[in-house]
């Protein structure tokens, strides 16, 4: 295995992570609702926000390494 698929399984699995953090975030939020904490439901959902956001760049990082050649280098900019 090459460095570069090496680094797409770390990607995918970054990414199965990140799905787990955000259905926790979203629970959560929804519990402190549902608590009159509504407050808290609210920056728990932000940070869902973040989360989704970074699932995104990982996501465009798997898709350049696909269009990259064998070192990892696409002639577009991100």
């Amino acid at each position: 295995m090459d460095d570069k698929e090496r680094l797409r399984i770390v990607i995918r699995q970054m990414l199965e992570h990140n799905d787990v953090h955000l259905k926790e975030y979203e629970k959560w939020a929804r519990f402190a609702e549902t608590s009159q904490m509504t407050d808290a439901g609210t920056f728990l959902d932000k940070a869902g926000k973040y989360a989704e956001s970074a699932s995104a760049v990982l996501r465009q990082t798997l898709n350049h390494l696909s269009l990259a050649g064998p070192a990892g280098d696409a002639e577009k900019d991100i």
